[in-house]
């Protein structure tokens, strides 16, 4: 893989209000990414404190192929989209799904990865024990269920017109600033399961021998791509082409192998 040269990295949220988002605005050859590092193995903080993952390599390495200088600021994932509107940031870098809600909003780059959200339930548990889809959501009624804030697991758990979920019959949703927050209270027994996208679920509950992921029992299918201010389409011109570069010179499968593996 070519050698990604290094970029600066802000990863200290860049906003606390509507002035602050305001105070960072994109301007010059800098590509500003917004992002939530809570969302392994596209983006994370490492052990030494670094802002690591798919997502962050692949922001610097299309930065190269356009000589820009790239910029990330971690947020919450509450926040993402929120900083493309404002104008905080001209990309958002953070494992969206493309949907029509979040179009009316923002643009997307041409998708990249194909997703699924899954549940993460206790091994043993009647959740754990389903054979299939359908007698899985009909365990999924009338249980405590969590997620991260503002992902396609909320919609999903609480039903949502716009991306076209019913939502759960009378579950609990409980939203948390992120997934390792959902499993944890899983572990301790706030929850009777966590629905997150399919890979960070692997990765949760890496460790964790008492918990299991329904990889065979999908609930959803998605893709995720790069967010992108409304109507800015030479900037989206540009992500596309770096990224196809780089997924013809086989740069981007190296990425993605040296996070998650083939």
């Amino acid at each position: 893989m070519k050698k990604i040269v290094m970029l600066t990295i802000v990863a200290i949220l860049c906003l606390t209000s509507v002035f602050a988002f305001t105070a960072c605005a994109p301007k010059g050859n800098v590509l500003y990414v917004a992002t939530n590092a809570e969302f392994a193995p596209f983006e994370y903080v490492d052990k030494d404190g670094e802002l690591i993952g798919i997502d962050i390599e692949l922001a610097y390495s299309i930065g190269e192929i356009m000589g820009y200088e790239v910029v990330v600021s971690d947020m919450p994932f509450t926040s993402v989209l929120t900083a493309l509107e404002t104008g905080a940031a001209n990309i958002a870098m953070a494992g969206l799904t493309i949907s029509e809600e979040r179009l009316e909003k923002v643009d997307f780059c041409t998708p990249y990865f194909t997703a699924n959200q899954v549940v993460i339930a206790k091994n043993g548990s009647e959740i754990a024990n389903a054979t299939t889809t359908e007698e899985l959501l009909t365990l999924l009624e009338n249980k405590k269920i969590g997620f991260q804030s503002g992902t396609v697991a909320e919609y999903f758990v609480e039903g949502d017109e716009g991306w076209g979920f019913e939502g759960i019959a009378g579950a609990e949703a409980l939203g948390y600033n992120s997934g390792s927050l959902a499993v944890q209270a899983l572990l301790s027994g706030g929850l009777d399961c966590v629905i997150i996208d399919l890979i960070p679920a692997q990765r949760l509950v890496e460790g964790h021998t008492e918990l299991t992921v329904l990889s065979e029992m999908p609930l959803t299918q998605e893709e995720y791509a790069f967010a992108i201010q409304k109507g800015d389409t030479a900037l989206q011109t540009a992500v596309n082409n770096a990224l196809q570069q780089l997924m013809d010179d086989g740069t981007f499968d190296e990425i993605v192998d040296k996070y998650y593996g083939e």
